[in-house]
């Protein structure tokens, strides 16, 4: 049997505000990209299912869904610092149109999707695109937010997907095991003028962990270098810029997001791994501190293809 991933949300999860007719439903459901293999059905709740040819492909999968399973419920809290630096990042770096189509790819719960359907005043839900089905339950509730269970190798498999204007993923991509095939599709098939930005951590970082918390997160990240050389290599057009979130917090709160495995790096650690290493960050780094400043250097890759005219002036096509 082909194995479907499914999400099965109420309607007014799917579309914030006042009740909609079916007449009003289908109107606003025509806006939204949900091409084949995406059924929409017409029964209530509204169901997204799609159809796949593929078993789930994330990295270390067990891991990351045990993981995302277990810290849904304090996902929000123990990232609210993080993603509100990570929305003004975004917003830094694209131009956002009230018109555009947004997709999040390993969107999780859809906090910072719905901060940016926000700040940027989006007129169309954010598509927030996650395995995860107890973090997209979470997504669901959101106003702004249209929540759809897939990996993002199956979301990208399809052409008919490429109807967005803007995409981004966000401290996700290291768990993308699929990532040459997919950015062959981005390659293939997104138009001129769309963007996907890409934000991840350098193997150096200058969070605060402790030392066993730190090597497990150098041995988590993403090898930006071979991911910008496989998208110059199908022909894309990447800018990498290095940024910084400067989170500003009492250390008592940094031992609080530790503890509830901000990251998921922090998932192969006991409780009493993490107890110890925090002992260590007050013994060594913390015991004359109540406030902290923690930086969070971030890498920055945005991708896209050039458009007609900057093709037309870079070949030198002139008459």
């Amino acid at each position: 049997m082909t194995p479907s991933l499914l999400i099965s949300l109420p309607v007014s999860s799917f579309l914030s505000g006042p009740a909609l007719s079916a007449v009003q439903l289908g109107m606003r459901l025509s806006k939204i990209p949900l091409p084949p293999p995406w059924v929409l059905t017409s029964s209530s709740p509204l169901v997204l299912r799609y159809v796949s040819k593929y078993p789930r492909s994330y990295s270390n999968e067990v891991v990351t869904s045990e993981h995302y399973s277990e810290t849904a419920h304090v996902f929000n809290e123990s990232n609210s610092e993080t993603h509100e630096g990570a929305v003004k990042v975004v917003l830094g770096i694209i131009r956002f149109d009230e018109n555009d189509f947004v997709v999040d790819i390993g969107g999780g719960t859809g906090s910072l999707a719905q901060a940016i359907y926000r700040e940027a005043r989006l007129k169309n839900n954010i598509l927030c695109v996650d395995t995860s089905e107890p973090m997209l339950a979470l997504a669901g509730e959101k106003y702004g937010v249209t929540p759809l269970q897939s990996t993002a190798e199956e979301f990208f498999s399809h052409k008919e997907n490429y109807t967005f204007d803007k995409a981004f993923i966000i401290f996700s991509i290291h768990h993308f095991s699929e990532t040459t095939l997919m950015f062959k599709k981005w390659a293939e098939w997104l138009r001129p003028g769309s963007v996907c930005l890409i934000l991840t951590r350098p193997p150096t970082t200058t969070l605060p962990f402790f030392r066993k918390a730190a090597s497990l997160f150098e041995k988590s990240t993403a090898d930006v270098p071979a991911m910008v050389d496989c998208l110059r290599h199908h022909g894309l057009k990447v800018e990498v810029s290095e940024e910084r979130m400067v989170l500003n917090m009492s250390k008592h709160r940094w031992y609080a997001m530790l503890r509830m495995r901000y990251m998921s790096h922090l998932h192969c650690l006991s409780d009493q791994d993490i107890e110890d290493g925090i002992v260590e960050l007050e013994r060594e780094r913390f015991f004359d501190k109540h406030n902290i400043t923690v930086i969070d250097n971030v890498t920055a890759v945005l991708v896209h293809k050039e458009c007609y005219k900057e093709i037309w002036e870079n070949n030198s096509f002139h008459l």
